[in-house]
């Protein structure tokens, strides 16, 4: 598989994701509905190797970082809409 979409309809709003493996990077689009929040899971050597927007985690707004754990990266995001890249 190299992407997948998904949407669901939540009590909150419409929650969306979707992912795609293009030349060595994984990008993954969330949206996220008004007043909400969520926690994101990524794959990642380390959190140097994930951006948002462009921008490295320490500076992406509503985007925080948990831990790396095993190669698992968990961000906590605010409510919004995220472009998230990791570079492998």
């Amino acid at each position: 598989m190299t992407h997948v979409k998904a949407e669901y309809a939540s009590i909150r709003g419409k929650i969306s994701s979707a992912w795609n493996l293009e030349h060595g990077q994984f990008n993954l689009q969330v949206t996220i509905p008004a007043n909400t929040s969520a926690r994101v899971y990524l794959t990642a050597g380390s959190q140097d190797a994930i951006t948002e927007s462009s921008n490295a985690l320490g500076q992406a707004e509503n985007v925080k970082f948990v831990r790396l754990e095993n190669g698992v990266a968990m961000l906590e995001i605010g409510s919004g809409s995220y472009s998230f890249v990791v570079k492998g």
